[in-house]
């Protein structure tokens, strides 16, 4: 069961190649870090190369990625900040500030969705008023569930096939009684 943030540590997938990276470049951003406490990427599972020479433009200039953005026929629906059910979560983080300042501007439903690392749970969590029309408070959800939340977020309904292969995938995860 999805339960309260707690710190966890990505690792790396052991098929990556290793990450090739600029030592001067590195050095600098380092250096950098170490200046104004700009963090470092801790797990070296992502290229680097951009955020890295971002790091290296300054404090004063931060930036973040969008983990999805969900849209329909070019058209956004929702903005997403996805996290593993054990991560660690920080509501005043400026990251995920600025996340639902961008979705409050561009009218758009904004969530924190933590899911189980086998997919089975899903707790979303609506983090502005247009997300809570669809999801009034924190709900932890099947695969399905969400699948269905986000198919609704397009004005659609999942497609049969897709519906089928979710309660089959889940069905396979359960736990066998014996």
């Amino acid at each position: 069961m999805l339960s309260e943030p707690s710190v966890q540590k990505k690792t790396k997938l052991p098929s990556e190649p290793p990450l090739l990276r600029n030592p001067e470049e590195e050095r600098m951003s380092e250096r950098c870090a170490a200046k104004r406490n700009v963090r470092m990427e801790k797990t070296g599972w992502r290229d680097l190369s951009l955020n890295n020479r971002h790091r290296l433009w300054g404090w004063d200039c931060p930036a973040t990625d969008i983990d999805f953005i969900e849209y329909t026929g070019g058209r956004p629906v929702a903005l997403v900040e996805y996290k593993s059910a054990g991560a660690e979560v920080n509501f005043d983080d400026h990251n995920l500030r600025a996340l639902v300042e961008l979705a409050n501007r561009a009218g758009l439903p904004a969530y924190l969705v933590r899911y189980k690392s086998d997919f089975s749970l899903w707790q979303v969590l609506p983090l502005n008023a247009m997300a809570r029309a669809y999801v009034p408070q924190p709900t932890v959800m099947t695969e399905l569930d969400y699948v269905t939340l986000l198919y609704r977020l397009r004005g659609q309904s999942v497609p049969v096939e897709v519906a089928r292969m979710l309660k089959a995938s889940a069905s396979a995860n359960e736990p066998k009684v014996r």
